[in-house]
């Protein structure tokens, strides 16, 4: 049985605030038939949670209108969108995972990667982003590392970062 609790959202409500974000992002309001389309649901589908967000003051509902985020729901949607844009941005840019695939496996892993995790991959990324060839030449197949640190190990030091004292 699900929660009714405000912290606790499953992902298919999840999903319906990053939506409704999105779409009052591009259009200003959000209307149910917007968010059925986007989502790729039925009206009765979106009516449902549409209540069970209201329940938990997360959205302004009422049916014939165009629905609003509460400012809770606000921020959770955000929190939701930045979660997924991480993840998404780290599989295509550090991976090179293609667009549509990121997009879809962030979907699912934004939801069960606790918060922590999704924070270690953004520091990873960053830390890729600095080091001399971007990160992402250990993704080529047998290399493994970038001709910089290739060389840096070879002379068993690093022009970016000093060797700590043994």
């Amino acid at each position: 049985m699900e929660s009714r609790s405000p912290e606790h959202l499953s992902e298919s409500l999840e999903d319906y605030l990053e939506a409704i974000l999105q779409i009052i992002n591009k259009n200003g309001v959000a209307w149910p038939r917007d968010i059925a389309k986007t989502m790729k649901v039925s009206n009765a589908s979106v009516t449902g949670a549409l209540r069970a967000l209201s329940e938990r003051n997360l959205v302004n509902y009422a049916p014939y209108v165009f629905v609003t985020l509460t400012p809770e729901g606000e921020v959770r949607a955000k929190e939701i969108a930045s979660r997924h844009a991480s993840i998404q941005g780290f599989l295509r840019d550090f991976l090179g995972v293609e667009p549509q695939l990121a997009d879809e496996t962030a979907c699912k892993m934004e939801h069960i990667l606790a918060p922590e995790i999704i924070q270690k991959f953004v520091r990873l990324a960053a830390f890729m982003k600095s080091s001399p060839c971007g990160g992402k030449e250990w993704l080529e197949p047998g290399i493994g590392t970038c001709e910089h640190c290739r060389n840096c190990a070879a002379k068993d030091s690093c022009g970016k970062v000093e060797k700590s004292e043994k």
